[in-house]
């Protein structure tokens, strides 16, 4: 009987457990990609899925409106898988804002039709991205993932028709690296070149010498605070820790002068700790000294 009862609960809570995994598993699905967004205060309209920069002549973040601008900062996300929305950010200005991970952004065939692999950068039309090659992606947005989704939208655009979609692409913001580029960080024949040509170059000598000036310089002061300190402490134990030995024995020899002989002792004592502290506060003030 027991057992049968442990047999069903055990059947009830799997039930339970696979039926969260399914809502999580439709629920993040249906979140277009999106991984953590944050807050941020957008001027302006834009919409979802929007690309947006920040615009240093407004001081201020607005929909992306040149190609490959360099102050793009990440795609409007409106239902992100979790938004990371501070309690003292209460605006209705604020957007969610993703920069890294894969979402879905609009995008136009202004640079001519996306497929999976292509380079992805802003584009003239604001908020909207578009396709660019490796000659002219001097700064990108990231990676298309899939094929572009037509939406049915259409303008005509210096002449052209141009169409609108999405696409999912892996956001990848910064300057793009060629295979070149690649090449020439990851070689290390090249790196050495490099500095071996500023070994040669008599500024960097320069620099260089006074650094060796400047650590030597640094060893010296924490040496010299070490032996005042050092210097300080013996000092002070060897001319002051006799006379308070010899005076606890005179207390046992004396005790009618034990008021007498306990003052001495205390201004030894005294005279023990400012001596040391003299000392060490001469040794930290060598090392901290420009």
């Amino acid at each position: 009987m027991v057992k049968a009862r442990a047999a069903r609960f055990f059947v009830f809570v799997l039930c339970v457990y696979l039926a969260c995994q399914c809502f999580l598993v439709q629920n993040i699905s249906a979140q277009e990609y999106a991984t953590v967004a944050s807050p941020v205060l957008v001027e302006g309209v834009v919409r979802n899925r929007d690309v947006i920069s920040y615009g240093s002549e407004e001081n201020m973040f607005r929909a992306s409106r040149s190609f490959a601008d360099e102050s793009m900062f990440g795609v409007i996300v409106d239902d992100p898988v979790l938004y990371m929305e501070p309690q003292t950010l209460l605006d209705e200005r604020a957007r969610p804002v993703v920069r890294y991970g894969e979402v879905l952004v609009n995008v136009s065939t202004l640079g001519g039709d996306i497929e999976a692999g292509d380079i992805i950068t802003t584009s003239p039309i604001p908020g909207v991205a578009q396709r660019t090659v490796p000659v002219d992606a001097s700064y990108i947005l990231g990676f298309a993932l899939e094929s572009m989704t037509l939406n049915g939208e259409r303008i005509e655009y210096d002449g052209k028709e141009i169409l609108f979609g999405t696409v999912p692409i892996t956001l990848r913001i910064g300057p793009y690296l060629t295979q070149e580029g690649v090449e020439f960080v990851a070689s290390n024949k090249e790196y050495i070149s490099i500095i071996e040509n500023l070994k040669n170059n008599e500024s960097y000598k320069e620099v260089v010498l006074d650094q060796d000036a400047i650590s030597a310089f640094k060893v010296f002061r924490y040496a010299l605070a070490a032996l005042v300190a050092i210097t300080a402490l013996i000092v002070s134990v060897n001319r002051f820790g006799d006379t308070f030995k010899q005076g606890v024995v005179s207390i046992g020899r004396n005790p009618l002068a034990r008021t007498q002989i306990r003052s001495i002792l205390f201004w030894n004592v005294l005279l023990i700790v400012l001596v040391t502290g003299a000392g060490l506060g001469i040794a930290a003030a060598i090392i901290l000294m420009p």
